[in-house]
């Protein structure tokens, strides 16, 4: 049986040291698998491991309208999100009932989604180029996936309602992650209220509890934190609230341009590959390599691996075979996955920089 936690409301930056601290215990077999339910009590806006908030966000606008901006411990892109969501994390052992294989588990526990939907008398379908449900070509539920500490999480949203709006405001990309020709986040995403007049908030609970439980074919226990989970994850909320963490890929690229290495000094190259957009910057001294670091809204697991991609790559050849062969390497020794993202995706981001292609 797995444990079923519903917290309702809670802030965003304890959410992420939530389901991080649940993950460790799960993974370390001290608590059950578990289904983890919560809203944020004020509006947030996640932001994805490998993204630069100067990048992605409207720092001024969030600011000024009290939305926090919290960076989540999992890749992928931003996600705005509001108390007209239920947001998600289904947390089990690595090896159990959710595979191994990232594209595996996304249609694994979202197919759950779809059978919430179906339940609630409506049709949805998982597209596993987006890794999210859609109904009628349009995203109703966003997800991201994360593997550490010996478990495997697929985390996501279900919206109630939206204020689209906002979202258009506090994200510089809002449609990124939608499908092909949408101008506004209003045109890509639909709710649950458009489709149908809103069952009670708990009914909506049980029907996507329901659906997970069809889907990953378990049975589920109402269960509580333990105690050791609450203390770890009060501990983590601290690095989740620190500026530290939030500004940790801006920081990066500021001690670049402390150096005078500035971003306008560096060859720039953009290569969008199935599974999100890939930036490069990197200088090129004696043909060779020199300095180069990545930004997108790519997964990556484990998402710490990119670093060893750019230690790997500093020093390598400017050409196209070299570049490539160099991150293969890497891929094959740290097991890397990356779901629509390849090797190859990387060469062509860099060799755009280079000019070369």
């Amino acid at each position: 049986m797995w444990r079923f936690i519903d917290v309702d409301k809670v802030d965003g930056a304890y959410s992420t040291a939530l389901f991080q601290s649940i993950g460790r215990h799960v993974g370390s077999g001290t608590s059950d698998e578990t289904i983890l339910f919560w809203r944020v009590s004020n509006p947030a806006l996640y932001l994805g491991y490998h993204q630069y908030v100067e990048d992605e966000v409207h720092e001024a606008y969030c600011q000024a309208n009290n939305i926090d901006v919290i960076r989540r411990i999992l890749g992928g892109g931003c996600g705005y999100c509001d108390s007209d969501q239920i947001l998600f994390a289904v947390i089990g052992t690595s090896g159990g009932i959710i595979s191994t294989n990232i594209q595996e588990a996304y249609k694994k526990v979202l197919l759950g989604v779809v059978s919430a939907l179906s339940i609630l008398g409506l049709e949805g379908e998982f597209d596993q180029t987006r890794n999210g449900v859609f109904v009628g070509g349009r995203k109703i539920s966003g997800n991201a996936q994360g593997r550490f500490d010996g478990s495997v999480m697929v985390n996501g949203s279900f919206l109630l309602d939206f204020d689209f709006e906002t979202m258009d405001q506090v994200l510089k990309h809002p449609t990124k992650n939608l499908r092909p020709h949408v101008n506004t986040a209003r045109q890509g995403m639909i709710t649950l209220s458009d489709l149908m007049e809103l069952p009670d908030l708990e009914e909506i609970k049980q029907a996507l509890r329901a659906g997970f439980e069809d889907a990953l074919g378990i049975g589920t226990y109402d269960g509580q934190l333990s105690e050791a989970e609450i203390i770890l994850a009060q501990e983590l909320t601290t690095l989740y609230t620190s500026r530290d963490w939030i500004y940790r890929m801006d920081d990066k690229r500021k001690k670049r341009r402390e150096k005078e290495m500035v971003l306008e000094d560096y060859l720039k190259g953009i290569h969008k590959s199935k599974g999100g957009i890939i930036r490069s910057f990197l200088k090129v001294d004696n043909g060779l390599i020199s300095d180069i670091s990545f930004s997108g809204d790519f997964f990556m697991f484990p998402e710490d691996a990119i670093d060893v991609i750019l230690a790997r790559l500093n020093g390598t050849a400017a050409t196209e075979e070299a570049v490539l062969s160099a991150v293969k390497e890497v891929y094959e020794s740290e097991g890397i996955q990356s779901p629509g993202t390849t090797p190859e995706d990387f060469t062509i981001s860099i060799m755009q920089a280079i000019g070369r292609k």
